[in-house]
């Protein structure tokens, strides 16, 4: 993707330089309130501030290091459940038709469409943050396992069948190391 954009740095630098040139003459003929629209000096005294001072009894580092545990967490939690289950679907009709419905009817709902009902089911503290990113993680990790499955060719899975493997041997000895190669 940035491969193309190659010989075209300079344009990149120009758009953002256009944007940062706007936004200083507009805040400094206060065309909007400050309020709507401080002034680049501002906003940019305020991020060395809250980096190295701190918001709410933590700094900046301290804040981010808090988020990305956070999404690590749901991550990781997604990883074993959705995985295996994507698999699932992937191999079996009975499993797809079982669960493939639920996934694609909370698929594409807005994560923050149901973040209030975690709020009041789970309270404001982590685990309504977790359990938000695990629900937003779960549907493409399931979803990709369960392609992945799809993309095993056709002749190997009908090769070990007819040499005698069960839908478990052809599971663990055919489909499974055709997904990790």
């Amino acid at each position: 993707m940035l491969a193309c954009f190659k010989g075209y740095r300079w344009l990149s630098l120009l758009g953002v330089a256009s944007v940062l040139l706007i936004w200083t003459v507009a805040a400094e003929l206060r065309i909007v309130p400050e309020l709507f629209l401080p002034h680049p000096r501002t906003v940019a005294r305020t991020l060395v501030d809250i980096t190295f001072t701190g918001y709410r009894g933590g700094s900046l580092p301290y804040h981010l290091a808090a988020s990305m545990r956070r999404v690590l967490a749901g991550f990781l939690l997604a990883l074993p459940t959705a995985v295996p289950l994507g698999l699932a679907m992937g191999y079996s009709r009975r499993v797809r038709a079982f669960f493939d419905p639920l996934i694609e009817f909370y698929r594409p709902l807005p994560p923050l469409a149901y973040y209030t009902l975690l709020i009041v089911w789970l309270g404001i503290g982590d685990e309504s943050k977790i359990t938000l990113l695990f629900l937003a993680a779960f549907p493409p990790l399931s979803i990709s396992a369960m392609s992945g499955v799809a993309t095993v060719p056709a002749e190997r899975i009908q090769s070990a069948l007819a040499l005698g493997a069960n839908r478990v041997q052809v599971f663990g000895h055919v489909i499974f190391p055709s997904l990790v190669m």
